[in-house]
């Protein structure tokens, strides 16, 4: 995986998402509201009201402001399916997302903890020691940073 793409894929992973709070409010607000009382997943439910998916609009913000098409097909894959010469960077991305809604770090706008895709688990070949370590450093670096504001 190429460190830099994946960091940059991950930052600007929900771009799409902040697109359509910024220009369609109202509509996204239907939309976690309906998400939350049908216990369904955001992206999910976005193409029945945007005609497509927050990733989908991502991939296609980034082509338009000259990103490489990886790093925009990454935007766009990082909810699966994890195929291509990608599939190990979108799985990091994936797994990264859920790990922060997870451990409350941040959220996107869903009611829950999004569903962890086995096949992301899979590719990064992760075990429970791994995910449990992942987590204790996570906790030391949350805590420095907010230590040091």
């Amino acid at each position: 995986a190429d460190p830099e793409r994946v960091f940059i894929a991950g930052l600007l992973h929900d771009i799409g998402r902040l697109i359509l709070l910024k220009y369609y409010p109202e509509q996204s607000a239907w939309l976690m509201a309906y998400s939350r009382t049908n216990a369904r997943a955001v992206v999910e439910a976005e193409p029945a009201i945007f005609s497509l998916t927050h990733a989908e609009l991502g991939n296609l913000i980034l082509r338009s402001w000259n990103f490489s098409d990886t790093t925009a097909d990454l935007i766009q894959g990082h909810h699966g399916p994890f195929t291509g010469d990608i599939a190990k960077e979108s799985a990091i991305i994936h797994f990264s997302d859920w790990l922060v809604h997870a451990l409350e770090i941040g959220s996107s706008g869903e009611h829950a903890v999004p569903k962890l895709d086995t096949a992301a688990w899979d590719i990064l070949g992760m075990s429970e020691t791994v995910l449990d370590n992942t987590i204790r450093q996570i906790d030391r670096q949350v805590n420095e940073t907010i230590q040091f504001f």
